[in-house]
């Protein structure tokens, strides 16, 4: 699970308890501008994504980078699958990057306001 809040332009993820271990990082700052759709329905992007960088245990634990040779994704991920937050980011390292958070719904309003402020509406 991760700890999520905006720091002036940038959405400051915060990897907690075993999340620094599995993802194999404790902290991540992704750029507001670079958000282009932020939604928490659950829809894990699609692609047969390998794991490059983290912990893939199949059904279990899905946390760290994945790509499927033309994208790059960023995932920590629990078998439940609930509360979890989906970041579509254009022009940054990762294309995707999906989040399980305690709230999905109130960190998606949060990213989307921190969007709108900066002039960023997204799609989602």
């Amino acid at each position: 699970m991760v700890d999520i809040k905006i720091s002036g332009d940038l959405l400051d993820v915060e990897f907690i308890g075993w999340s620094k271990l599995w993802a194999l990082r404790s902290r991540l700052e992704i750029p507001i501008a670079s958000i282009k759709e932020v939604r928490a329905d659950g829809n894990i992007p699609k692609g047969d994504y390998i794991r490059a960088f983290g912990t893939g245990i199949p059904i279990m634990i899905h946390a760290g980078m994945f790509t499927d040779f033309k994208r790059w994704a960023l995932f920590d991920l629990r078998a439940d699958r609930v509360n979890v937050v989906i970041m579509e980011l254009a022009g940054w390292k990762y294309d995707a990057v999906a989040l399980q958070v305690k709230d999905a719904r109130a960190s998606m309003e949060m990213i989307r306001i921190a969007m709108a402020e900066r002039g960023n509406p997204g799609i989602g």
